[in-house]
């Protein structure tokens, strides 16, 4: 059974991998209230240590909460068996947010950013 099919079609399942507390706190409780998602968070220690949780928890999308350490794209060429993954990119120190989907995308607000945790 390969990765993509090992993992439920009606839930999208959220990893919130955060190397701050308090923002990835919010951002989990925040999802949580979405019936359609199953939300999980780990402590972002590494790269590998993602990658180790990705494969773990099998999440159909990825939050990062600023982090230098861990580059989105790299992330995707790093999983290119693993099937649909969306990588959202929450900076604090620039106020922005960045979707990657094998490609970058732009949200401007609250309501688009979670346009782009539900996958259709």
């Amino acid at each position: 059974m390969s990765v993509a099919e090992s993992r439920s079609h009606q839930f999208n399942r959220v990893l919130i991998a955060s190397d701050e507390g308090l923002m990835g706190a919010g951002l989990q409780r925040l999802l949580s209230e979405e019936p359609s998602l199953v939300v999980m968070n780990c402590h972002l220690e590494s790269e590998a240590s993602l990658i180790s949780a990705i494969r773990r928890f099998l999440p159909d999308i990825v939050v990062l909460v600023s982090t230098e350490a861990v580059s989105p794209t790299r992330m995707l060429d790093l999983l290119p068996d693993y099937g649909r993954l969306r990588i959202i990119l929450v900076s604090l120190t620039s106020n922005t947010t960045e979707v990657y989907d094998r490609q970058q995308i732009q949200v401007e607000n609250e309501s688009a950013f979670l346009d782009q945790i539900i996958i259709k």
